[in-house]
């Protein structure tokens, strides 16, 4: 043939499959298609043009390509041309050729065989050569785990697969999917790309594209995705990682000093002093409830707080202050919380930890979550999601446990009521006299005095967060109870009252070194 012709005969199938037979002619491709073989394409003589076919191969990351050619001369010269243009073009596909006994070419082969279902595929499998096979990589067996960082870098012999996303405390998260950014580096190169680990899907995707970026074969990249997996679920089982801030190991100096403020028998004083110290005036009482409410949160009905206060009236400076005194690993701050984001959390990380949302309007699609972790002192809920290994839906059961102390700030004055019976309210003093003193506090802030109470400030801090670390977990009982009275006209004093009895149960609690 001339070699005038374009286009590719059945280009649809180089899309469809990464293994393709060339024949020489349209109808050997079609003896092959006849037989059941659709993974074909024509040229058009061993003179014709090959350019579209080798942008098509290119295009869809073909790896395999078997030569099927006339048993003449021109088909052994075209064979040595196409095996040499082909290895400089595809430098990542293998390259067979198809030998054809007893026959001139495909056409003549198929129509010679009484087997016309079989005898194609058996000759592909039977009587092919290869000409140029990529073998993969021989890699050491060895895997190497860092942590770098916001990264887990995981070296699976000459290969570096860095991720980053993943949370080994947020089990529950994990239990559908394991959805992670991974970056694969490899000979000074890197291809980088969001997988979810659960999915075959994505798993194949990523193989593919990466190894036509880097040159790994698709089979080490299949391997090693396994091993990744494996590490990660052991991270999971093991809790390599924490979710909270890691646990803090006192001196024995701090330990002492941190004693001797829970035996002082002027233990509000310093308190309230100690707030004077951190930049915090004024509020005496809000103060004091405050830091109860928080040390609450190791008991087993914890007070909760709300914080109400026109804009800039000083709402969020009155619970930083609060915050500063508890220990980082023992509180959460959001300024924003969605309606289930609380039932994801790891089952354990929320016992006793104080959980703090800055403006009670980033809580109100949580509303009913807050309420009932409150009032049941745990979370439950069954949800729908896929089985990261059948691929099927399934119902998951989530559970997170309390007891938890919230606080929360708002400038609203129309709050649910069903919501804030729960609280104990915090009013800010928004008077003028209140306004002058912070002014002239924050004025003394910037002097030399100022700065030098400020450095003393953390020492102050780390005294309270020691203290509240060695507080230990007893029950307390009020002994006198029995004797104890509180309002009963409204409906609200059954929940009144027993805030009233847990503030005296905190109050004894915090004083548990003195008895």
């Amino acid at each position: 043939m001339s070699g005038d012709n374009k286009g590719v005969f059945n280009w649809q199938a180089v899309k469809q499959s990464d293994t393709i037979i060339i024949s020489e002619c349209v109808i050997d491709a079609l003896s092959f298609i006849d037989s059941g073989v659709t993974n074909v394409v024509s040229i058009y003589g061993t003179q014709g043009s090959v350019r579209e076919h080798l942008e098509l191969f290119k295009r869809y990351k073909t790896k395999k390509i078997y030569f099927a050619l006339d048993n003449d001369k021109g088909g052994t010269d075209a064979l040595i041309k196409f095996t040499e243009l082909f290895s400089n073009e595809l430098p990542n596909a293998n390259l067979y050729k198809i030998n054809i006994p007893d026959a001139k070419d495909i056409n003549d082969y198929y129509c010679s065989n009484i087997d016309k279902t079989q005898c194609l595929s058996d000759l592909i499998k039977n009587n092919s050569e290869g000409l140029r096979i990529i073998q993969p990589k021989q890699f050491k067996d060895s895997i190497e785990i860092t942590f770098a960082d916001k990264y887990i870098v995981i070296k699976i012999d000459d290969v570096i697969y860095k991720i980053k996303g993943f949370n080994a405390s947020d089990q529950q998260r994990y239990q559908t999917q394991l959805k992670i950014y991974l970056r694969t580096i490899f000979d000074n190169n890197y291809y980088i790309d969001t997988i979810d680990l659960y999915s075959a899907k994505s798993r194949e995707s990523y193989k593919k594209d990466c190894s036509a970026e880097l040159g790994i074969p698709e089979e080490t990249i299949k391997e090693d995705l396994k091993t990744i997996i494996k590490k990660l679920k052991e991270m999971l089982e093991s809790k390599i990682f924490t979710a909270s801030v890691k646990e803090y190991e006192m001196s024995e100096a701090e330990k002492n000093k941190a004693l001797e403020f829970l035996k002082s028998k002027d233990i509000f004083k310093i308190i309230l002093d100690d707030f004077e110290t951190s930049g915090y005036i004024g509020e005496r009482i809000n103060k004091i409830a405050g830091y109860l409410a928080a040390v609450s949160r190791k008991l087993p009905e914890p007070l909760s707080v709300m914080i109400m206060s026109r804009s800039a009236g000083g709402k969020s400076t009155l619970l930083d202050h609060i915050l500063n005194f508890v220990p980082p690993e023992e509180y959460i701050k959001y300024t924003s919380i969605t309606g289930q984001a609380l039932y994801y959390k790891e089952e354990n990380s929320m016992i006793n930890k104080l959980l703090a949302i800055a403006e009670g309007e980033g809580a109100e699609k949580a509303t009913y979550s807050l309420k009932t972790f409150q009032s049941d002192k745990e979370l439950n809920i069954a949800a729908t999601g896929k089985d990261g290994q059948t691929g099927k839906l399934k119902t998951f059961d989530y559970k997170v446990k309390g007891p938890v102390a919230l606080f929360l700030t708002t400038t609203s004055v129309e709050i649910e009521y069903e919501l804030l019976n729960r609280f104990i309210v915090l009013t800010v003093d928004e008077g003028k006299k209140q306004t002058s003193s912070i002014q002239e506090q924050q004025r003394h802030s910037y002097t030399l005095e100022g700065l030098i109470k400020k450095k003393k400030n953390d020492t102050t801090l780390l005294k309270h967060q020691n203290a509240q670390r060695l507080l230990k977990p007893l029950a307390v009982a009020i002994p006198y109870a029995d004797h104890l009275s509180y309002g009963d006209e409204q409906l609200r004093a059954r929940r009144d009252n027993k805030k009233y009895l847990n503030l005296i149960c905190t109050v004894a609690f915090l004083q548990q070194y003195q008895r």
